[in-house]
């Protein structure tokens, strides 16, 4: 049997209402010649099951388990040292791709006749409702590096060669920012490419809690400050583009900190995004940031609330 153009990478763990979905959304493609490799992360539920009686369906589907419960990045380099594919694919266990996605990427690929890491542009969807174009400009009109730090693509809508997965994996010790650091690494070395189309689904669940995303956020600014400090980019990523996104970080650590907090510590990580990046990481988090600093203040921010209120 000729090895496929393709292997896609499924890292899993506990998702038996989403794996079919997506192992089928694969299956589905246009283009047939792609394997799938699935990487169970010690699921406790039927997910095992549900991929084993795919298996007895497909015989490109791969199933490999871990021994525990491991970072979903070592489940994805796991699943990179099973493929043999000449271009790996991940999919994320709860995004899933247009059926002509493959076809597009090695149409794509076929043209450009390069080695490298190529990436499409994706649609937005919540909770698998409607779709919405994500944000996802040109990379031709920015600098390759500025457009990584701002514009990060997740790994359902990536395809590279694996010999660059050989050299370049996916860090432990960054779990969260494995594929923004794995991207910054490629591109010191080898070329990323935009196919400028919307082939990839990006599911996002609106299931957050107040405390999960105050150790989120707090996490966040520390893996952050762990990639950028790599001796790998000295010299290569901006002042710029680093300001902003810490910029980016203090904020969110503005949002994921309620009224229970020491107005002090609140306005500390206001001025600390505000002074990094005056415009505001995303131009308009400035606003935001004026309203619960003022709010925070002593007497003063109890008074406006209550106008604010009374307002309303």
């Amino acid at each position: 049997m000729n090895s496929p153009y393709f292997s896609v990478v499924i890292p899993v763990y506990n998702r038996e209402d989403l794996i079919g979905k997506v192992i089928q959304c694969v299956l589905n493609q246009t283009f047939k010649s792609c394997e799938v490799v699935v990487v169970d992360n010690f699921s406790s539920d039927n997910t095992v099951l549900k991929v084993k009686e795919l298996q007895k369906q497909y015989s490109n589907i791969k199933l490999i388990c871990n021994p525990e419960n491991l970072e979903r990045c070592i489940s994805r380099n796991l699943g990179i040292q099973h493929s043999q594919g000449e271009y790996i694919c991940f999919l994320d266990s709860d995004d899933f791709w247009l059926d002509n996605h493959l076809q597009e990427m090695v149409d794509f690929i076929s043209i450009n006749k390069t080695k490298a890491l190529y990436f499409s542009n994706a649609f937005d969807s919540i909770n698998f409702g409607p779709l919405k174009d994500r944000v996802c400009p040109e990379l031709k009109d920015y600098s390759l590096f500025d457009y990584l730090m701002t514009y990060t693509f997740n790994p359902s809508r990536v395809a590279v060669h694996h010999s660059i997965l050989k050299e370049f994996d996916f860090d432990p010790a960054i779990p969260g920012l494995e594929d923004f650091d794995l991207w910054l690494r490629i591109a010191t070395k080898y070329p990323v490419i935009q196919l400028n189309k919307r082939t990839v689904v990006y599911n996002i669940h609106e299931d957050s809690t107040t405390a999960t995303e105050l150790r989120k956020s707090d996490r966040e600014i520390k893996l952050y400050k762990t990639v950028l400090s790599k001796e790998l980019f000295k010299g290569i990523l901006s002042i710029n583009s680093i300001n902003r996104l810490m910029s980016m970080c203090y904020y969110r650590r503005v949002l994921s900190l309620n009224a229970s907090f020491n107005p002090g510590t609140i306005h500390y990580y206001i001025l600390k995004a505000f002074f990094l990046f005056p415009k505001g990481y995303n131009k308009n988090t400035n606003k935001t940031m004026l309203v619960i600093f003022i709010d925070q203040l002593p007497v003063f921010g109890y008074l406006i609330k209550k106008i604010r209120a009374i307002i309303k």
